[in-house]
């Protein structure tokens, strides 16, 4: 009889402890034993880091911020997966009608938007090594959605009707994913062979063949066709008489019409007061020479007068902004020696700036340190809200609100009688956080025990019915237990009396000082050797909250012993 009830005890408790069965792919972790695989003692529901030690590929394209999971990492695996439904109930469940497929990093577009998840979603496109390893263990490859390439030829490897031509490209370069048979987006002006003049209006057949390779399939030639010379292409009309290199009298504009390559080629434009540098010596004559008026939103050519009508005009070449609009608007102006582009640029290009971290430190008042090394030089030189400069680069106040106003937690609980915050009172500029200057200690609260490993955050988060302008509070706040811990008293309001510190410690919850003697009924006799659960029983709130009834309770012999009466 006894061995029965610790067979029925041991059963209610394994009960208590587990909902119910594990689904079928999580079966090998059933029993009490296990349950540490995956919950965290103490703590309520899944562990996260528990799930992803498992789920290697999902940790691992979370810690590379990629794929669907990512986006919600911040969330707990639970939210979506539930458990102890029984060995047929299905943990990955979603509706695939309004699933965001954006959030994985791959936008569904066009003919896309119309395929089943599984025409893509199957064992044969998985390119990702630790996806085939994890899931081909676990019997689950034709289940998972991880570990296809986004590359076109993950899926369409099979029906490339280029033969291969253009492995080292991706599809995107010519094709949209309305409709394969367009090459909409196929620029022939970013080809080698930029087509112009009259060969604009040729068929692309007539240059593009058909081959038949003997055992494939038909495909049209479009990679390795010959072009360096016309001869390619054209019969030569003087039989080599003139040479190879027909563009030297001929454009493809038209036969007839001699262009004016020869003279350009043979031209020495360092014989100028003018010497073509950098990207300059990369530009098109007619770039620069052509009949005014040159404008665009970067380029604004001012011509000799009298030059205008020449075949060559001649910009007056005085200075950068002869031709090229002022990106500052005029922000160095005031400069010593005005606006001179070559303070911080050069011919090669625009970008990047000659003017980096080491004159940023020696020739302005503000030394960057720390992060601010890494901060891209927009971020901080942003455009002013006037819209009066392209970028503001002069700074009347230096201090750290200057720049992080927006992304001030603290609000104003931190100014001073000025409505100045020393923000590098507890930050550094090698990181925001943690703040290392800051001392908790030096407060009205020293942090003991537990308090020592919470997060800043889980004390000093404002309500949000507090009508305060900032997320985080760390001024004014009431330092009693309860201001913290309202939510999660155990004993429903029953010693809204008397302060916590009388019976626990912030190092564990539970008892640290109670004195039983101290309360109206001192324990003596065999009442020393009850266990607490034998008077304080557990009851339920109107709500079916569960808690142990403590006080009031009746001290006569009476009110525990019923078998008295």
């Amino acid at each position: 009889m006894g061995l029965l009830s610790v067979g029925a005890a041991q059963k209610g408790y394994a009960q208590l402890i587990s909902p119910g069965k594990l689904s079928r792919s999580h079966a090998d972790l059933e029993g009490i034993s296990r349950c540490t695989n995956c919950h965290r003692l103490g703590t309520r529901g899944i562990a996260n880091d528990k799930c992803l030690s498992c789920h290697e590929p999902l940790q691992t394209r979370i810690a590379r911020e990629e794929g669907y999971h990512a986006t919600v990492a911040d969330q707990n695996c639970a939210n979506c997966h539930r458990e102890h439904f029984g060995r047929d109930f299905e943990p990955t469940r979603f509706d695939t009608t309004t699933f965001d497929h954006g959030l994985t990093g791959f936008d569904l577009a066009g003919k896309h938007t119309e395929a089943a998840c599984r025409s893509c979603h199957k064992p044969d496109f998985i390119t990702a090594i630790d996806v085939r390893r994890v899931k081909e263990k676990q019997g689950a490859l034709t289940k998972t959605f991880l570990g296809l390439d986004p590359q076109c030829r993950t899926c369409h490897q099979s029906d490339d009707p280029h033969a291969g031509q253009f492995e080292t490209q991706t599809c995107e370069n010519c094709h949209s994913e309305d409709a394969w048979e367009e090459a909409e987006r196929f620029d022939h002006d970013a080809t080698r062979f930029p087509l112009e003049g009259l060969h604009l209006d040729v068929a692309c057949e007539k240059c593009h063949p058909s081959e038949k390779p003997p055992g494939r399939e038909p495909f049209v030639r479009y990679a390795g066709v010959p072009f360096a010379r016309c001869a390619s292409c054209h019969e030569d009309p003087h039989e080599g008489a003139m040479g190879t290199t027909c563009s030297n009298c001929h454009s493809p504009s038209g036969w007839q019409n001699i262009n004016r390559s020869t003279f350009e080629r043979r031209f020495d434009h360092d014989a100028t007061d003018f010497p073509l540098l950098g990207s300059h010596a990369r530009a098109k004559c007619l770039d620069c020479h052509r009949k005014p008026p040159v404008r665009s939103e970067e380029i604004r050519i001012t011509f000799i007068p009298g030059t205008e009508e020449k075949a060559y005009p001649h910009p007056v070449a005085e200075n950068c902004a002869s031709c090229h609009v002022d990106f500052h608007k005029g922000v160095f102006e005031d400069n010593p020696g005005g606006i001179v582009c070559e303070n911080c640029h050069t011919q090669e290009g625009w970008s990047p700036a000659t003017f980096d971290l080491d004159r940023h430190n020696r020739e302005t008042a503000f030394e960057l340190t720390g992060a601010h090394q890494t901060v891209p030089c927009a971020s901080c030189h942003v455009a002013s809200e006037d819209g009066s400069e392209q970028l503001r680069f002069h700074f009347e106040d230096l201090t750290c609100l200057t720049c992080h106003t927006d992304d001030n937690p603290h609000g104003n609980q931190f100014a001073d009688a000025s409505g100045q915050t020393a923000c590098e009172a507890c930050h550094r500029t090698e990181a925001w956080q943690p703040a290392e200057a800051f001392d908790h200690d030096r407060t009205g609260f020293p942090l003991t025990g537990a308090h020592r490993d919470a997060a800043c955050e889980s004390c000093h988060r404002a309500p949000p019915d507090s009508g305060e302008t900032t997320e985080y509070l760390y001024r004014g706040l009431d330092a009693a237990c309860s201001s913290c811990h309202r939510k999660d008293d155990p004993h429903e309001g029953q010693f809204d009396d008397v302060s916590c510190e009388s019976c626990h410690d912030t190092i564990s919850f539970r008892l640290s000082s109670f004195d039983h003697d101290a309360t109206r009924f001192p324990l003596d006799g065999a009442h020393t050797d009850v266990p607490c659960a034998g008077c304080h029983k557990t009851e339920h709130t109107d709500e079916g909250v569960a808690f142990v009834r403590f006080k009031p309770l009746g001290t006569a012999c009476i009110d525990c012993h019923s078998d008295l009466k």
